[in-house]
This record gives C-alpha cells, sequence and structure tokens, in this order.
C-alpha cells in the first residue's frame, strides 16, 4: 500500500478539493510483481549506484520494471532521484504524483502501516505487465510544449516542430501552444 495526501482527490465520477476524501485503486495482476518501497531524505541521498537502487526498491533492471513514484517535495531531491532511476533501469517507465496537501510539514506519505512526513514512496511492477502513462491535463508541462500532430486512438504518434506552428498560425489556423497565441 502507498498513497499520499493531496489537494484534490479523483475518485471514479468526481473530483474533491480542499476536503476530506480518498480514493483507492485495487487490482489483482497475476504474473505481476509488486514491490512497494520508501526512502527517507537520508537513503535518497545516499543512494548511489545501480546495487543501492536495485536493493532499495526490489526490483530488477533486467525486468525492466514499471514504476510509480510519490515523492514529499519538500524533503525529497526528486531531480536526483529521477536521474538515478532512469540510469539504473534504463528504458522503464516512470510516473507518480507529487503530494500537494500544503507546505512544508503539512504532506504526509504511506507505505503499508506506516506515515511519513519525508521522502517518498512507490511500488515497482515487473512481470506480465504492460503500463501506458498520461500527463493529466491539470500537470504543469515540463520542457517545451509542443501539439500532437499525429495520433491514434489514445497514442501520440508525433509532434510538430516550431516552423510546423509557425506555418499553422500564418496560414490562419488558431493554435494555442500552453499559453503562447
Amino acid at each position: 500500500l502507498i498513497g499520499c495526501t493531496g489537494e484534490s482527490i479523483i475518485g471514479s465520477n468526481m473530483e474533491i478539493e480542499q476536503a476530506p476524501a480518498v480514493s483507492l485503486w485495487l487490482a489483482k495482476m497475476p504474473g505481476v510483481n509488486v514491490l512497494p518501497f520508501a526512502m527517507g531524505m537520508g537513503e535518497i541521498s545516499l543512494a548511489g549506484d545501480l546495487n543501492d537502487w536495485t536493493i532499495r526498491t526490489g526490483a530488477s533492471p533486467d525486468r525492466q520494471p514499471y514504476f510509480i513514484v510519490l515523492p514529499e517535495p519538500f524533503t525529497s531531491d526528486f531531480k536526483k532521484t529521477l536521474e538515478a532511476l532512469n540510469e539504473t533501469y534504463e528504458g522503464s517507465t516512470i510516473f507518480g504524483g507529487v503530494p500537494s496537501a500544503g507546505g512544508p510539514g503539512e504532506n504526509l506519505l504511506f507505505y503499508n502501516d506506516q506515515v511519513r512526513d519525508e521522502g517518498l514512496v512507490g511500488i515497482a511492477l515487473e512481470g506480465d505487465i504492460e503500463v501506458q502513462a498520461v500527463v493529466s491535463q491539470g500537470c504543469r508541462p515540463i520542457g517545451p510544449g509542443r501539439t500532437a500532430e499525429t495520433s491514434f486512438t489514445d497514442i501520440l504518434n508525433g509532434t510538430c516542430s516550431d516552423q510546423y506552428l509557425q506555418d499553422l498560425a500564418f496560414h490562419g489556423s488558431p493554435i494555442r501552444l500552453f499559453g503562447k497565441p
């Protein structure tokens, strides 16, 4: 079990903001190893090589696990964590969210029967599983903005270049790119 506090909680057909709420996801996944892990601030800063991360997460790089990671934003060096996970588990998908219940000392992480106020919690998923991560519309974009050029159902096949966007704008197409006209 992992979890965290949040400003907005989304359920199957509603969103609760600034009020007590719980959203729970349960799954039965035959053939999948579910490996929960938790790391405090000190453990994150000390984890330096591939062996440290495989011991702390329990996941094997050879199995290309998927990771769900929830870092407490004021006490974890999430940039370092992402860099280390990407280096150790090259090609793995890493996704999650950041607890957002308030300022320093107000966010809580849940790990099995523990309540933690620092570090991060996560789950590694190994085995017979395929995960497709998407970014919620409420998330702030990371990196340069791009507009979808081609897609098939929910899979993005390509993004357009700045030149393509300029050409569209020149021909009078109404476009908007992350707040840019």
